[in-house]
């Protein structure tokens, strides 16, 4: 982003981009424009009060495009608090600071447009993400071209009660169970979720805009592929309007997932990156986006049949949010054209159509604590479920048939953040995933689990909350076709820096 030090743009306002603060209703009277946070608007001259300043003086307030604004009631951002995230014509709509929020803030603060790719229309940030503030950015002369590298030294260390198909990842799916319940204690670190990334972005001026974001590369890095090899998370070209590249999915709950140490959090994660090419947009409160996903069908089948995924027509997934000033509603759906070819049959092909939907929705409670859910299902996409990641399905070959069958998935979660101060938080949460039974699934085939969690984060504000420190405790359980159950609890620390 454009870094300023000055917060006052223009004494009487004017055309330049920022936040446009109004003596009147109706963006009337004196107006103001601003690019910095103001501690104290007392100290920021203007129309009301014996001495002329702005200090309870907002009756509404204008956004440029990007732009954020948040009002305090008391000087230093102290007090009851009103997140601005589109132009609010009458403030005396808004509850809080007394009666309403007309005329009655004495602080504020200004978040000016990311540069990367944010949650504002283009797709979602996972909680555990690099934040935009992260890096070393190079700027042209003008401020409308940018470079910035980015990375993210993680190190991760877990203790469970018993072994797990994999040392790191704690999925409901690969919680062992029969012979293959493993008693005795396993403990494992790593240091592979470190991250490595570079934007080049291209801005470009515009009426309502002093930098948007006309073209952008990404590409980022970890070392938690397959296996635990490199791979590659995002890379992508993006356009003020469009995505073509590999990154989240349009079908996702990402905003949604609460705080974790565990990045699989609850189960019924839609966190899937894909191929795909995109079209976003918004309208005041309300986000939209459609995109067409490249990903092929993962086959459950015996070892002796030998069909194979074809990718012939993409998924076509959309998404629709809508933001207020206390919370988020979303709705997203897909439509799967699942093909299966038979090499042995003459190259015969078998077409199911799948299809599935994911409701997340958050509300900010108070300044302290945060509500968050989710609610996920559908038929034959089952691979696009994070905790599938390592045991996916979407179609199930049928002995009797011959055939593959969809299978059908669900899951949701809840989960409640709490701020004990503005460095230490915490989670507690609980989620369930489960699939369809198929009398034909072999006997350790996975049916159904719970997951739950607690957990504790420090972000001091000495590191602008680029080092974080967390600590949880999960207990998962899983249900197979022949009905042996198995169960395993999880104690994880992570520490990370953002640099």
């Amino acid at each position: 982003m454009l870094v300023t030090t000055n917060w006052d743009a223009n004494a009487n306002g004017s055309d330049q981009a920022g936040v446009t603060i109004y003596e009147r209703l109706d963006f009337g009277g004196d107006a103001r424009v601003l690019v910095g946070d103001v501690s104290d608007l007392a100290d920021l001259r203007g129309p009301c009060g014996a001495d002329g300043s702005w200090s309870d003086c907002i009756s509404s307030i204008e956004l440029s495009s990007g732009w954020t604004a948040t009002l305090y009631e008391l000087e230093g951002f102290e007090g009851d608090s009103l997140d601005v995230i589109s132009s609010f014509s009458n403030l005396e709509n808004f509850p809080g600071c007394g009666d309403d929020w007309n005329h009655c803030a004495k602080s504020l603060r200004v978040r000016q447009p990311r540069i990367e790719h944010d949650s504002t229309g283009y797709s979602e940030l996972h909680p555990l993400d690099i934040p935009d503030e992260a890096g070393f950015y190079v700027y042209s002369d003008d401020g409308l071209k940018a470079l910035r590298l980015f990375g993210s030294f993680r190190m991760l260390s877990v203790l469970d009660n018993k072994q797990n198909f994999h040392p790191y990842d704690l999925v409901q799916p690969l919680i062992p169970t029969g012979d293959e319940d493993f008693r005795n204690l396993n403990s494992a670190w790593t240091m592979k979720m470190s991250r490595l990334g570079f934007d080049a972005l291209v801005g470009r001026r515009s009426e309502d805009d002093q930098l948007s974001s006309a073209v952008m590369i990404r590409m980022e890095i970890d070392w938690k592929g397959d296996a635990e090899d490199f791979r590659i998370r995002h890379l992508f070209l993006r356009s003020k309007h469009w995505l073509v590249g590999q990154s989240w999915s349009t079908m996702n709950n990402l905003a949604f997932l609460p705080l974790s140490v565990d990045g699989r959090v609850l189960g019924a994660g839609l966190g899937l990156r894909t191929p795909q090419v995109r079209y976003y947009n918004s309208r005041e409160n309300v986000s939209y986006q459609a995109s067409l996903e490249f990903r092929e069908t993962s086959l459950l089948k015996p070892a002796s049949q030998n069909a194979i995924s074809q990718v012939a027509i993409p998924d076509l997934a959309g998404r629709v949010s809508h933001r207020t000033d206390r919370s988020e509603l979303a709705v997203a759906a897909i439509l799967r054209p699942n093909r299966v070819q038979f090499p042995d049959e003459d190259n015969r092909v078998q077409k199911l159509l799948g299809y599935g939907g994911v409701l997340g929705f958050r509300y900010r409670l108070n300044d302290r604590n945060r509500l968050k859910l989710s609610i996920s299902g559908g038929t034959g996409m089952g691979s696009y479920l994070a905790d599938y990641a390592w045991s996916d399905v979407d179609v199930a070959y049928n002995p009797s048939t011959m055939d593959f069958e969809n299978v059908d998935v669900r899951g949701g979660f809840v989960g409640l953040e709490h701020d004990w101060t503005e460095e230490l938080s915490s989670t507690i949460g609980g989620g369930y995933l489960g699939m369809e039974e198929k009398i034909f699934f072999p006997n350790l085939q996975y049916i159904d689990g719970y997951k739950a969690l607690i957990n504790l984060f420090y972000k001091p504000a000495l590191f602008e909350e680029r080092f974080i420190l967390g600590g949880e405790v999960e207990y998962a359980e899983r249900r197979n076709m022949d009905a042996t159950r198995n169960n395993t609890t999880r104690m994880g620390v992570l520490l990370y820096y953002n640099f």
